[in-house]
């Protein structure tokens, strides 16, 4: 099986939209033709963008 490593801006892409980026996700990685391997670089990017930049919109109520 081949690896792959997807940049983040694709991955991020793939999860938010319908588009190019998604269907390499679905096609490639759900379907098991490829093995998906992200660095832990990668993987704080993500985490950054999806996470971090996002808590900052969360407003907590009383």
């Amino acid at each position: 099986m081949q690896r792959i490593i997807i940049d983040t801006n694709i991955l991020i892409s793939a999860l938010i939209s319908k588009g190019i980026p998604s269907l390499i996700i679905d096609r490639l990685i759900i379907e098991n033709k490829v093995k998906l391997c992200l660095s832990n670089d990668i993987l704080l990017n993500i985490w950054k963008l999806l996470v971090v930049k996002n808590s900052q919109n969360i407003v907590i109520l009383k």
